[in-house]
């Protein structure tokens, strides 16, 4: 008896296996959700190709201006003789025009970071490029010059954040090191961390700002001196994104590159 309960049991289950194989080729089954894959990082950059007797690196900053720690940065740019790139919040533009204006006016590179800072993967794709042309409009009024380049809130995009941006014709720059990766650290070791992981090319993410959430910036204007002191010492060079774009060996390989292991 027990073993014609098992074989009955197999039969039904084989029975019902071959129903499901078939209704499948005949599309009654419905086949499992699709998962949203990510968008291919067409146009999005996370470090420039460039010749490798060239030690150069872009630092860039998030989030500003801020009267307390913009000038901080700018002092130490203009005392080494370096050149930084600035992804500024039109809103806070807005409120510290002099701070733009003292950007471009020593060399550095003014940038797209959107009007408000909000997290654009929660916004419609029309309210994305609001965000951007808003920042657009201001950078432009204040410096004279219109931005090429943005940079989406925390490094968060999507299908809508890719269409908005190359529907404005912005190329979308993220970074190949975090200098607050890890904030909880000293700053001599949040910008050693930075030093050992530099490499040609590579993309140096800082903040001078916080916007949406009160973060104390110390550490990081505690730290910037001793990076940029010890990647000079080491031969690079501090150069805009701009100028890093325009140093790329392999144009394809910029618009494709894929994020850092290490970030």
């Amino acid at each position: 008896m027990r073993v014609k309960l098992v074989v009955g049991a197999i039969v039904l289950f084989l029975a019902a296996a071959s129903w499901l194989v078939t209704d499948a080729a005949r599309g009654r089954v419905p086949a499992p959700p699709a998962v949203k894959a990510r968008p291919a990082p067409r146009g999005v950059v996370w470090r420039v190709p460039v010749p490798t007797d060239q030690k150069v690196v872009a630092l860039t900053f998030d989030d500003g201006p801020d009267p307390v720690y913009t000038p901080v940065v700018l002092d130490l740019a203009r005392a080494k003789g370096a050149k930084f790139t600035f992804f500024v919040v039109g809103r806070q533009g807005s409120l510290y025009p002099d701070l733009i204006k003292r950007m471009a006016a020593e060399g550095h590179a003014v940038e797209n970071h959107t009007w408000d800072h909000h997290e654009m993967t929660r916004l419609s794709e029309r309210q994305d490029v609001s965000e951007i042309e808003l920042c657009d409009s201001e950078i432009t009024r204040i410096t004279g010059s219109r931005p090429s380049f943005m940079r989406p809130p925390r490094g968060e995009w999507d299908d809508d954040v890719y269409r908005a941006t190359a529907a404005l014709g912005y190329r979308v720059i993220m970074w190949s090191i975090e200098l607050e990766h890890h904030p909880r650290r000293s700053p001599q070791q949040m910008a050693q961390r930075a030093i050992n992981l530099a490499r040609p090319g590579m993309i140096i993410l800082a903040h001078d700002g916080a916007v949406d959430r009160h973060f104390d910036r110390t550490k990081t204007m505690q730290a910037l001196p001793i990076l940029v002191d010890g990647l000079l010492k080491k031969g690079y060079r501090f150069v805009t994104v701009p100028e890093l774009m325009g140093m790329a060996t392999d144009t394809r390989q910029t618009a494709e590159a894929a994020p850092p292991a290490a970030r």
